[in-house]
């Protein structure tokens, strides 16, 4: 008998897939559009990750080996749901600085344009703008 498992997480890409994978110390091959775990073995095959139709990595495994399966997808998904936020934490971070020196040049350019002289300091990380104009 075989089984999948319907992951909470649904893991869409391969390489943070086959990195949460390797920093669990699991070891796996690839082969045929598979991803073998070594360690997961049943009376007939080895518990593998095969993408879907949909696109989503799902779990196959032989029910021999349910409990050591259990734990490694609990593992997985831990590990799989951590490097993720990582990525998508790193990826925010530099939308925001894109956006402010976006903005930062734009309110250069507009404050040249009407005259004034600029001096920018930087208090604490953010990016203080003194804009000075002399009258005669």
């Amino acid at each position: 008998m075989s089984a999948r498992i319907v992951m909470a997480t649904p893991f869409i890409n391969k390489e943070i897939l086959c990195q949460s994978l390797e920093e669990n110390n699991i070891k796996y091959e690839k082969n045929q559009g598979k991803i073998i775990i070594s360690e997961l073995y049943g009376y007939y095959e080895k518990g593998y990750f095969k993408k879907d139709d949909l696109g989503k990595y799902l779990f196959h495994y032989e029910q021999e080996s349910t409990d050591k399966a259990i734990n490694l997808k609990d593992l997985v998904r831990k590990s799989y749901k951590r490097i993720t936020k990582e990525i998508e934490a790193e990826k925010i971070k530099e939308e925001k600085r894109s956006y402010i020196e976006a903005q930062r040049k734009k309110i250069l350019e507009r404050a040249k344009k009407q005259g004034y002289s600029i001096k920018e300091t930087q208090k604490n990380g953010k990016i203080q703008l003194v804009l000075l104009r002399t009258r005669y």
